[in-house]
């Protein structure tokens, strides 16, 4: 079996809407995988304008989240994602 070269650094972001029963599972989900891939990550979750508890649960995991106060539709979604991996990126490399 061979052993997979782990990135410097990984941040995965998703979003969810209304997901308060999952979302738990999923970011313990990435918990588990992401150390053996990764020497460094962050998990990042949008919150689209849930209305049940999904923010909360998120909250509950320490978890980095952004919030849409309204359902954004998926291509708002991903690029809020990609604009918080951008700003990372870019702070990482000015230090």
């Amino acid at each position: 079996m061979s052993r997979v070269k782990k990135v410097p650094s990984l941040s995965v972001f998703f979003p969810c809407f209304n997901e308060e029963g999952n979302v738990v599972q999923l970011i313990e989900q990435f918990a588990a995988v992401l150390p053996q891939v990764a020497q460094k990550y962050e998990v990042i979750v949008i919150d689209d304008g849930s209305t049940d508890g999904t923010l909360k649960r998120v909250k509950e995991q320490k978890i980095k989240a952004m919030e849409h106060h309204c359902d954004q539709a998926l291509q708002q979604r991903s690029m809020t994602g990609l604009f918080l991996q951008m700003v990372t990126c870019s702070l990482m490399s000015s230090n």
